[in-house]
């Protein structure tokens, strides 16, 4: 099994299929004697719900992501000088 389209395979999936998918695909991999892969699927960890939209937005997206990564950057700096205005932006 491909460690790489497991992993692409898996974080598409919703997050409250995640685990079932985990475990499907790592079983998938021990069958076909693929023990390393196996582990290392089995070891990989639900996203948060933010992290899935965001990945979800990279899949679907990837035009967009520049613009989401400029947001998080200015809501940092927003939020670290606590600027009322900058964060109403």
């Amino acid at each position: 099994m491909d460690l790489e389209a497991a992993v692409d395979e898996l974080y598409a999936v919703l997050p409250d299929d995640f685990t079932a998918k985990r475990d499907e695909l790592a079983r998938q991999a021990r069958d076909t004697g693929d023990k390393d892969s196996a582990a290392d699927i089995k070891a990989l960890r639900k996203p948060t719900v933010v992290a899935w939209l965001a990945n979800q937005m990279a899949r679907e997206h990837p035009e967009e992501i520049g613009g989401l990564l400029d947001l998080g950057t200015a809501l940092r700096e927003a939020t670290a000088t606590l600027s009322g205005p900058q964060l109403r932006e």
